[in-house]
């Protein structure tokens, strides 16, 4: 498929201001590159499905931040270089074991371009590999590191270097050294619980995180408070989501967030759908709520999306209320709905990826270090979700001392290229626990006083061993000197796998929540 041509304007640091308009590209990357990409941390910036992409020289300076779209909605280029020289072209580029040509923009203050085939740049007999490419080729043949030719052209049939001396890559690695800025349009979706307060809310700082790379028109922020606790307002809600499906099915989007802020229900772990006419609160299973808040057209929204449900952790403390949960995603499920509304409604929401948290008293300002992570990584940088999940909990200092993490996520969404999906994908859930040695044994946070003496953190190194019933565990003992209470901490029951940070510290990924 061809593409149009695209304008690329560079901002300089100085406020310098350079326009190209680029020809129009065959973006062979709608039907190869997905198959062969520079690793999870991909070089290659864009959606590569939707999109061309833009390949820099510079791969190793990070600050290249880049925004494309067609020349009828220009996106920005930004340069962080000063006094930079740009030349724009298109190259074809080596990509492990393809070629695709790409629109390009080589900074040589960053790549040392001779002389030689200066003038050559931007011709099709021209291959450039960027760096990224060339350390994959090395991990991929297993060789030692090699000189780093970025040009290479056919002789007779064979790939050679176009220069006699090696590229030379001015400066240093700054931050990434292989990177890619996805500029495909984001909708973010905050439902929330009526009187609950939404200032400084996770998803505006998600929203203001993403602002600096995308323009107003694709990033797309909705706040809306639900409340349907009686016939009569259900009726209203299901007319509002309506207008909303129908407002967000004028826009396609390339990755949409939803949250979901709503208190739960402590005995069983349902979630508050409205006030009824009283003013009390109206609490529903999960299966029920999910149908309800996401209602006509705004199913079609929610697939393939990312939900968080900011909730407090009776939602997952309960496996009826997990099934229930899971039931909305995935599985195909008849059932009533309130006394004043009987009838057959079939639920399945199927999001890519559903997110609970367990803490019995939740507090989501802790989630802002895992949510800008988030944006980045996810959404800027391409990385898949579950690639990525350890090292976002990693950089959240807060959130793995207050709560474990629960991600439901399809089995057919996650799995690689299935051709024919199944009608009723399974749904995975997965818990992660934090662990230290010492201080959260197993994943068990110690209590701050000692239950014998009432000492405050007054717990020892733990050791491995047996209880008296013989089963394995951690033991940590109270220093108090005529106390020595030992409190044992066990390993979960079910699968599980050990997700090491350091030597003392990691995750606990259980399996079949």
């Amino acid at each position: 498929m061809t593409t149009n041509g695209t304008r690329l304007c560079f901002i300089t640091r100085h406020g310098r201001q350079m326009t190209y308009e680029t020809p129009a590209v065959h973006d062979y990357a709608s039907s190869h590159v997905t198959g062969d990409r520079c690793d999870s941390d991909t070089s290659v910036p864009g959606h590569m499905k939707r999109q061309p992409c833009m390949m820099y020289a510079s791969m190793t300076d990070a600050e290249h931040v880049c925004h494309l779209e067609s020349s009828s909605n220009a996106g920005r280029v930004r340069q962080s270089r000063p006094q930079s020289s740009l030349i724009p072209s298109v190259i074809p580029h080596s990509f492990g074991n393809y070629s695709f040509k790409y629109t390009e923009s080589i900074c040589d203050v960053c790549i040392e371009i001779p002389h030689e085939i200066k003038e050559k740049v931007g011709s099709p007999a021209m291959l450039f590999t960027c760096p990224a490419c060339h350390e994959k080729d090395e991990r991929a043949t297993k060789s030692n590191p090699m000189p780093y030719f970025a040009f290479k052209q056919t002789v007779e049939g064979t790939l050679l270097p176009a220069c006699s001396k090696p590229t030379f890559i001015r400066g240093v690695c700054e931050r990434a050294s292989k990177s890619q800025v996805c500029a495909g349009p984001i909708l973010i979706l905050h439902f929330i619980y009526v009187g609950m307060n939404s200032r400084g809310s996770l998803p505006r700082v998600l929203n203001t995180a993403l602002e600096e790379y995308h323009t107003p028109s694709t990033l797309r922020y909705h706040e809306v408070e639900f409340d349907f606790g009686t016939s009569d307002k259900l009726y209203h809600w299901e007319t509002r989501a309506e207008a909303l499906a129908t407002e967000m099915g004028k826009y396609v989007f390339e990755y949409t967030v939803v949250f979901v802020s709503v208190h739960s229900e402590i005995t069983r772990g349902d979630l508050f759908a409205g006030k009824d006419e009283k003013g009390e609160d109206v609490a529903v299973e999960p299966a029920e709520f999910m149908e309800y808040l996401f209602s006509g057209g705004l199913r079609s929204v929610i697939n393939k999306s990312t939900v968080f449900m900011l909730s407090c952790g009776p939602l997952v403390a309960f496996h009826k209320s997990i099934c229930s949960l899971k039931k909305a995603i995935a599985e195909q499920v008849f059932h009533s709905l309130l006394p004043q509304r009987l009838h057959l409604t079939d639920v399945r929401l199927k999001p890519t990826y559903t997110i609970a948290f367990g803490a019995d008293r939740f507090i989501s300002a802790v989630l802002k270090s895992f949510i800008v992570a988030f944006g980045v990584r996810v959404l800027i940088q391409g990385h898949a979700f579950e690639e990525v999940i350890t090292d976002l909990l990693n950089v959240s200092l807060e959130l793995r001392m207050h709560s474990d993490t629960f991600v439901f996520q399809l089995k057919d969404r996650t799995a690689p290229c299935l051709p024919h999906p199944s009608p009723n994908p399974s749904v995975i859930g997965i818990r992660y626990s934090w662990y230290h040695n010492h201080r959260r044994p197993w994943g068990t946070a110690l209590p701050m006083s000692c239950p014998k003496c009432s000492s405050v953190r007054s717990w020892s190194r733990s050791k491995t061993g047996v209880d008296c019933s013989n089963a394995q565990a951690r033991i940590s003992t109270c220093r108090s000197p005529k106390c020595k209470y030992e409190f044992f901490t066990y390993p979960p029951q079910g699968p599980y796998e050990i997700v090491k940070d350091s030597k003392s510290t990691g995750w606990i990924k259980q399996m079949d929540i």
